[in-house]
């Protein structure tokens, strides 16, 4: 934030509410003035305790991130918690945070500047030895009271090349230990970590893992579209302007640099003086997780048409087996009953290759409908004479509805064609009436009706009790057949939500 135009004015008001609020003397809230330390036996207690830098827990490969951004840690024995969140990645707020009694929700630096915390809790027991050591720019007020060592510079740190590295605060840190022979032990090591962009500066080559480095913390001194130019993956597409024209700030351009490591969104804004271009404005979006998913809806999408694909194949192939048996079979019947099954297996193969076909997750049952009604027109012996007549559409279902509604619209036109329609009569009528929230489908003809004493609820006819087993249980809707005075008609009606 060092190269924002207006961070100087907000400097100043930072600096002058500092000596302000300083200027009020603080009473000091204390906690824990009772406390005690609980121990069985003689066992004592050294926990050392090492505060970082804020960062992204889904960015840690501990935590399942992709790149590995952890390669030292995965060989020790170290246990991640991934469900944490700091109250805010300045040094100022999240340090006094995590050692305060208010929680992430209520935490404020107010109170946390007049209150107690974890160090002098432990203070109060007086079985606690409590050493802070600090590479950072301080303790934020969290170490006022107990032992402080400050690391940043030299003769305290000894390792220093520009920068005094964190791993100096480990020199005479066993001494100390050692010379405390009674108490428990909390030792707190604030190490500067990967703070602000002079990070090259805090580490030996040989730990160089992550490339390209930025080696100075003049940014301005950049041009955004070499930066751009070399962090970017080498771009395969056909585009009419190179990096280095859309990020000029000439004209209004929208960006995408892309890597192994994320996707930044860039949106230039040029700013214009009268006809003059005196500069330009970047908005800067970080749209990493957002292609992340789209890919994934990609694959996802890609997948569920493949396996479409290979139950239709699968289909398709039991078909075959079933035709093969049915020339075989000397029994009418029998051979009539494996045609009929492979008839049924037909229209849910045809389901499975509409949506192998279609990037939709619904089915354009209409196309379906068509197709059925063909299929079913094909096998009649009076093709010819037969008229289809289509009032209404369907327009696109969902699979779970398409798949058994194809199979029941496919037993009733069979039905029709084959026993109403059989010896007389010239018209097949298909009527869909659908809303929202229900369709209902009716399906007549005009040929020799039903017999007087037919009930569906007592049929035995196969493709019948299919219909209605897959109506009632699968459509969750209801069927009803009777005779008109020119036919037969049935009236199917299902719920689509």
């Amino acid at each position: 934030y060092y190269t924002n135009p207006t961070y100087y004015i907000y400097s100043v008001g930072k600096f002058a509410s500092y000596f302000f609020v300083n200027s009020k003397k603080t009473i000091l809230d204390s906690i824990g003035k009772n406390a005690l330390v609980s121990r069985m036996g003689n066992h004592r207690h050294l926990i050392i305790f090492v505060v970082g830098e804020t960062a992204r827990r889904d960015h840690l490969s501990l935590n399942g991130y992709a790149k590995e951004t952890n390669p030292l840690l995965k060989n020790e024995n170290v246990i991640s918690f991934s469900n944490v969140t700091s109250c805010g990645t300045s040094t100022a707020i999240s340090v006094p945070c995590v050692f305060s009694n208010f929680g992430r929700k209520n935490f404020t630096s107010e109170k946390a500047a007049s209150t107690e915390n974890l160090l002098d809790l432990l203070s109060h027991t007086n079985k606690v030895n409590i050493l802070w050591r600090d590479n950072n720019s301080n303790s934020k007020g969290v170490a006022l009271r107990v032992p402080y060592e400050d690391f940043k510079q030299a003769p305290n740190n000894k390792i220093c090349d520009p920068e005094c590295r964190d791993v100096g605060m480990l020199e005479g840190l066993q001494d100390y230990i050692n010379s405390k022979k009674v108490g428990d032990i909390f030792i707190v090591l604030h190490q500067m970590g990967n703070h602000g962009p002079a990070y090259y500066k805090r580490y030996p080559i040989a730990f160089e893992k992550f490339k390209p480095v930025c080696r100075t913390n003049e940014l301005e001194s950049f041009s955004l579209s070499n930066v751009a130019e070399k962090v970017s993956k080498e771009r395969r597409d056909a585009h009419e302007e190179g990096l280095q024209t859309q990020l000029s700030g000439r004209a209004l351009r929208r960006v995408e640099v892309e890597n192994l490591g994320g996707t930044i969104d860039l949106l230039v804004l040029p700013l214009i003086q009268g006809a003059d271009r005196v500069g330009a404005i970047v908005l800067l979006h970080n749209v990493t997780e957002l292609r992340r998913r789209e890919r994934e809806l990609v694959t996802k999408d890609a997948t569920i048409r493949e396996v479409h694909h290979r139950v239709k194949n699968n289909l398709q192939t039991v078909s075959a087996l079933l035709r093969l048996q049915a020339r075989r079979i000397e029994d009418p019947a029998a051979s009539a009953a494996l045609e009929e099954a492979v008839r049924r297996i037909a229209s849910i193969a045809l389901v499975h290759e509409t949506l192998s076909s279609s990037s939709d997750a619904s089915v354009a049952f209409d196309d379906v409908l068509n197709r059925l009604v063909t299929h079913a027109l094909e096998l009649s012996p009076r093709m010819a004479s037969l008229q289809i007549i289509r009032d209404g559409e369907f327009g696109s279902l969902e699979p779970r509805i398409a798949t058994p509604l194809a199979l029941v619209i496919t037993e009733l036109i069979h039905n029709a064609l084959e026993h109403g329609l059989e010896t007389s009569g010239t018209a097949l009528a298909i009527s869909v009436n659908r809303t929202d929230i229900h369709c209902e489908v009716k399906i007549s003809d005009d040929g020799v009706g039903l017999p007087k004493d037919f009930d569906l609820a007592q049929s035995s006819n196969l493709g019948l009790q299919i219909v209605r087993t897959l109506t009632e249980n699968e459509l969750k809707g209801d069927l009803a057949l009777r005779s008109s005075e020119k036919g037969t008609i049935a009236k199917l009606n299902f719920p689509l939500n």
